[in-house]
């Protein structure tokens, strides 16, 4: 919610507010799937996950392959700067997706 707000109250200008606006509002109406989002699209959807932690969960799924569920993401993630909470936050915003 505070991200839409924020958002909102930035002015933008040129082709930049347009790819913004368009990133926004493709997670703002679905909910991205984990196992195929970039980093980009993971700091954008999840609120409290930032282009670190983003790149963090990218990299672990690059190395380690898809997560197979819920558990498996915060297994993997434990030591990498991603707890419960933060887990959970994954959990409400994004969908696990089907592998390709």
């Amino acid at each position: 919610m505070k991200r839409r707000h924020a958002l909102c109250a930035c002015i933008f200008t040129g082709s930049a507010a347009l790819t913004v606006l368009a990133l926004w509002l493709g997670v703002w109406l679905r909910y991205p799937a984990l196992n195929s989002a970039d980093s980009v699209t993971i700091a954008f959807a999840v609120y409290g996950i930032g282009p670190e932690k983003a790149e963090a969960i990218v990299a672990e799924r690059a190395r380690g392959g898809e997560f197979r569920d819920w558990q498996d993401f915060e297994d993997r993630m434990a030591g990498k700067g991603i707890g419960p909470t933060l887990a959970g936050q994954v959990r409400k915003s994004m969908r696990m997706g089907a592998s390709r």
